[in-house]
């Protein structure tokens, strides 16, 4: 392995200058002063996202790759891929689903709306609730290979009954507890005899609810203006009687036995024979009595029947607010049945939601802590680089001074060996001198 580099600073725009210029030399690293980024070439090392068409048998630790092929975000952690994000699909093909794909909202909504309408795979839904032997509180599926299989109505009311003598609402409820409402406990009077009855003494309507077997409730309604109690009586012409069980009025008319009284009373009723002795006279006074007799006890029934009437009226009325409360307390025991279900739904999405941003987060957390790994070692290969720089700085300065000492050496040797020709013709010079001086010649 060679490590053998050259280093060069620089702009990022400068590198983007030398980048289009082709001008980029493969071996070389450069770094931007401006933007903190190191490359070699062109390949960029501090750019966490990596886009390649299929991740290779292994990866670097703690890089995002984005693989085209697939369209997952994927990233390489310990040793193995781990998927951080898989293509979104704005369709779902029931024929042949996948686990790596993530459907949109809208993709869901089709589908569930074409499975129920029958056009999909699911071909046929029927209810079994208690039809035949089938299980109640289920629902039989058929699926598009034809095979079926059950699916249970958790919550759903089943056949509920209703027992009008007990004025009890049972509602068994599919893989719950069957629900009991005793309405008649409720809301109901108690029908038991000398429950419900006319207080003559206080002029009050007495009702007994049958809320409480051992202290029920009790409601007076005073009903003094609504009451008029009448009562018979005897005077010297006769008894009026008044029954109160069948609300009728009777009268015996007293009939004076003298000789001389011309009345009397035969099964077609009151006579006198005026054909020897009665007189017109006569006859207008008694007329005239029995006349204001029957407009009294006429007066009387009216104010009778008037008070019942009333009696009835609020009978009628109280018993049309009994049936509207029973239909308002039924649609609320619904409405929260409804409140039930939909809320222990949301509480799964949600333990599921919190679960998957759990995870979430701890990627995120391992991400960033390789991320500042590697800004770590690219601030140790900057700092070792600035120490390389200043070293071959320093070098380069040696050499520079190691080369003007060399020149100067070699002025001097060249100067040195001029003089020792020199020396060298003047010592043969002095040696021939020598000889002649001598006397030896050659």
């Amino acid at each position: 392995m060679s490590y053998n580099q050259i280093h060069r600073f620089g702009t990022q725009a400068e590198y983007e200058a030398l980048k289009t210029a082709g001008s980029l030399n493969s071996n070389y690293l450069y770094f931007t002063s401006d933007t903190g980024k190191l490359y070699k070439g062109t390949i960029d090392y501090t750019n966490s996202l990596i886009k390649i068409a299929s991740v290779p048998a292994t990866g670097v630790d703690g890089k995002i790759y984005y693989e085209t092929g697939s369209g997952q975000i994927k990233t390489y952690i310990d040793n193995e891929w781990v998927v951080l994000s898989y293509p979104l699909t704005t369709s779902i093909d029931s024929q042949d689903p996948s686990n790596a794909k993530v459907a949109s909202e809208a993709a869901i909504v089709s589908y569930v709306e074409n499975m129920v309408g029958g056009d999909g795979v699911v071909a046929d839904i029927k209810q079994k609730m208690n039809a035949g032997t089938a299980v109640a509180g289920t629902l039989t599926v058929t699926k598009g290979d034809a095979s079926t299989f059950d699916v249970t109505m958790t919550g759903t009311a089943i056949n509920p009954s209703w027992d009008a003598e007990t004025r009890v609402l049972t509602i068994p409820v599919a893989g719950g507890t069957t629900v009991t409402a005793n309405i008649g406990k409720d809301i109901f009077l108690d029908p038991g005899a000398g429950k419900n009855y006319f207080d003559s003494e206080t002029k009050e309507i007495v009702l007994t609810l049958n809320d409480d077997p051992e202290n029920p409730t009790v409601i007076r309604i005073p009903a003094s203006a609504l009451y008029n109690d009448y009562t018979g009586e005897t005077t010297n012409s006769g008894t009026v009687s008044i029954d109160g069980t069948t609300h009728s009025i009777s009268f015996d008319l007293n009939i004076n036995d003298s000789a001389a009284n011309a009345l009397v009373l035969d099964q077609d009723g009151l006579m006198v024979d005026l054909s020897n002795y009665a007189t017109t006279a006569a006859l207008d006074g008694v007329r005239e009595s029995l006349q204001g007799q029957i407009n009294n006890t006429t007066a009387t029934l009216a104010a009778t029947t008037a008070s019942l009437g009333t009696l009835e009226n609020n009978y009628n009325n109280t018993t049309a607010t009994l049936a509207t409360l029973e239909g308002n307390y039924n649609n609320t025991t619904a409405a929260l049945d409804t409140l039930t279900t939909n809320y222990n739904a949301t509480t799964v999405k949600v333990a599921e939601i919190e679960g998957n941003l759990n995870a979430t987060t701890a990627k995120l957390d391992t991400l960033e802590t390789n991320y500042n790994a590697t800004t770590a070692k690219v601030a140790t290969l900057e700092t070792n680089y600035n120490a390389t720089t200043v070293k071959v700085a320093e070098i380069e300065g040696n050499l520079n001074a190691t080369t003007a000492k060399l020149d100067t050496l070699e002025t001097n040797y060249n100067a040195t060996t001029v003089q020792v020709a020199t020396n060298t013709s003047n010592i043969s010079d002095l040696a021939t001198a020598a000889t002649t001086w001598a006397g030896f010649s050659d």
